[in-house]
């Protein structure tokens, strides 16, 4: 999902979202967990309107010690730098969704800075992590990418039994076939004879 600062984009549909244990969460069409930021917030024990403040300014060239400590975060797992937040939509209402390694980032510089919420959070999420935090209440389990096209083309080749020497159109399309999936091309019963 690409992250932006820009107010007037297309929002990103959240597909679940729930509040659990007083945190505001959802999940991306991409699987993506992420927290609003009321409950970013409330889990780095911190006011909001502050942090609201700073993930709005964000700036990854800033020179704020802040700013520097949590890009570190971020560059060090290998994540995108130049928003804080996807823009969302969570029934109805756009909302900021801080993905999970945002979260991890934010909670890890207040939880640095000896605050005492913060460090708490990161012990519990450190446990169970962001991800299973956010999954398990919402009962979300990520599927692989083209798991029906996968299955659907295993039945498929499961049902094609060709005596050797015999000709098959579908024994001579398998190769595409699976190159096509894998380069997500929805499969179905539509797609193979």
């Amino acid at each position: 999902m690409k992250m932006t600062k820009d107010q007037g984009q297309d929002l990103v549909q959240s597909v679940k979202s729930g509040t659990f244990d007083g945190l505001e969460m959802g999940i991306l069409a991409d699987g993506t967990a992420y927290l609003t930021t009321h409950s970013l917030a409330r889990l780095c024990g911190v006011d909001q309107s502050g942090l609201n403040k700073f993930i709005s300014e964000w700036d990854p060239d800033s020179f704020k010690q802040r700013d520097q400590a949590i890009l570190g975060r971020l560059i060090a797992s290998g994540s995108p730098t130049d928003s804080l937040f996807i823009a969302a939509e969570q029934r109805g209402v756009r909302v900021n969704a801080h993905p999970d390694y945002v979260c991890t980032a934010i909670l890890g510089y207040y939880a640095a800075s000896h605050n005492d919420v913060a460090i708490a959070s990161q012990e519990r999420l450190n446990v169970t992590g962001l991800r299973a935090l956010v999954y398990a209440p919402l009962e979300y389990a990520k599927r692989e990418p083209n798991a029906d096209a996968w299955q659907h083309l295993k039945e498929r080749s499961q049902l094609n039994r060709v005596p050797p020497g015999w000709f098959s159109v579908f024994k001579e399309m398998d190769g595409i076939l699976m190159d096509a999936v894998r380069h997500d091309l929805p499969v179905s019963s539509h797609t193979i004879p």
